[in-house]
């Protein structure tokens, strides 16, 4: 298995995984963290050599003793022609080159989602939260006391940019859920006190934009029916992220979440 990432000082790295059979039973094992000579395929194949040289692994044993081959689905990976899972192909014709399936969720979750024109202005609304928080500690410390004063437990905005989008889009929708109230009633106020002399006028556009958006009752269900859909399958994610993952629990996980996902339909709501 190989991953590339950028570290602090803005250097691409490839880290490397192996998972070998030990006494019947699948064992993961990190490898190395080899730094990239060059970002193509040819640059990430060779830097997946030089760790796996580095425990003791020669082509010659790869050639012989190495069955797959697991990535995420980047173009520079698992290119048809030129991609590293092919250039690996071409030393040893018996691999099988397999797209991480969470990664492969991701993409088709957020492929599938993004078709409903609601989307945008959700993440438009829950950016804007984000920020208008983040940025601000009087909005934070105000949003807290509002919160004391109404008897609610405010929890932190949360950020929906990140390298998994579905684990971060779930956990800003729940904060947005509990904190609904208290988060309306400060918006609100917020965007009309023209006393408030401290806040910006883009501060205040933004407080009511998210206001108009919050108040209009196809973003409430559907801000509903997506967390409801996002955590069904956060937990197929985290399936698909175990260790001992097999492909029939891949099979099984599927057929579960689509008969859960299938159950929510409701023919006559239009998100359109």
């Amino acid at each position: 298995m190989s991953d590339s990432s950028v570290d602090r000082s803005v250097k691409d790295q490839e880290m490397v995984y192996l998972t070998y059979v030990e006494d019947g039973k699948p064992v993961n094992q990190f490898v190395d963290i080899v730094s990239l000579e060059h970002a193509h395929s040819q640059g990430i194949l060779d830097a997946t050599l030089v760790g796996l040289r580095n425990v003791g692994l020669t082509e010659q044993d790869l050639k012989s003793r190495m069955v797959g081959f697991g990535c995420d689905g980047a173009s520079v990976m698992m290119g048809i022609h030129n991609g590293v899972a092919a250039k690996l192909k071409q030393m040893c014709p018996s691999i099988v080159p397999i797209w991480c399936v969470a990664h492969r969720l991701e993409l088709s979750a957020l492929d599938s989602i993004t078709s409903v024109p609601l989307l945008a202005e959700l993440q438009e609304t829950l950016n804007g939260v984000y920020k208008h928080y983040s940025h601000s500690a009087k909005a934070s410390r105000e949003l807290h006391a509002l919160g004391k004063v109404m008897g609610i437990h405010v929890v932190k905005p949360g950020n929906i940019d990140g390298t998994r989008w579905l684990p971060h889009m779930s956990r800003a929708l729940e904060g947005l859920v509990k904190n609904f109230k208290v988060t309306l009633v400060h918006f609100e106020n917020h965007a009309s006190d023209p006393h408030d002399r401290e806040a910006s006028a883009l501060m205040k556009g933004r407080a009511r934009a998210i206001h108009r958006s919050l108040t209009q009752y196809k973003m409430v269900m559907f801000i509903h029916l997506v967390l409801d859909i996002l955590q069904e399958l956060k937990q197929l994610s985290l399936l698909f992220q175990r260790d001992g993952l097999t492909l029939q629990m891949v099979s099984d996980g599927l057929q579960t979440t689509t008969l859960s996902l299938v159950a929510m339909q409701v023919s006559n709501i239009c998100f359109d």
